[in-house]
């Protein structure tokens, strides 16, 4: 019932929020051939899971702008009063330049997160996947 192109199984299953069971299973040692899921594969895998079912990234993004932000302003404070307190100490341009640009920075790292959450919504509605899903019908 699903309509998406790229589908993710494992996913998906636990997207359904059906009751899940694990069963212990050994497997037997391969006769023939090698596995074909390198170390790079299954890191592929989780960046594909990660990217389908979560929005961490985005959040990371606009939390870490938000942090960084904070941070270069707090930065430019302590600058600028370490300046007005002993002009001496401190060198010409420098922590202005510094304070700005990281200031910046964690600006545009915000911007690029609400951006992404906002994409990320348009993503969740062309996935078309349903709103409920029956477990039995009566």
């Amino acid at each position: 019932m699903f309509k998406e192109r790229d589908k993710f199984i494992r996913g998906m299953i636990a997207w359904s929020g059906f009751d899940i069971m694990y069963i212990d299973y050994i497997p037997e040692k391969r006769q023939f051939g090698k596995a074909k899921y390198n170390f790079f594969k299954l890191n592929e895998l989780a960046f594909f899971g990660i990217l389908n079912f979560s929005t961490f990234p985005l959040r990371l993004s606009f939390y870490s702008g938000f942090f960084i932000s904070i941070l270069s302003f707090s930065y430019g404070l302590y600058a600028i009063t370490k300046k007005l307190f002993s002009p001496d100490t401190s060198p010409i341009g420098y922590t202005d330049i510094i304070a700005i640009l990281t200031f910046l920075g964690g600006l545009q790292l915000i911007f690029i997160g609400v951006v992404g959450l906002y994409i990320s919504k348009i993503y969740e509605q062309i996935k078309d996947r349903p709103i409920y899903i029956k477990k039995k019908q009566i």
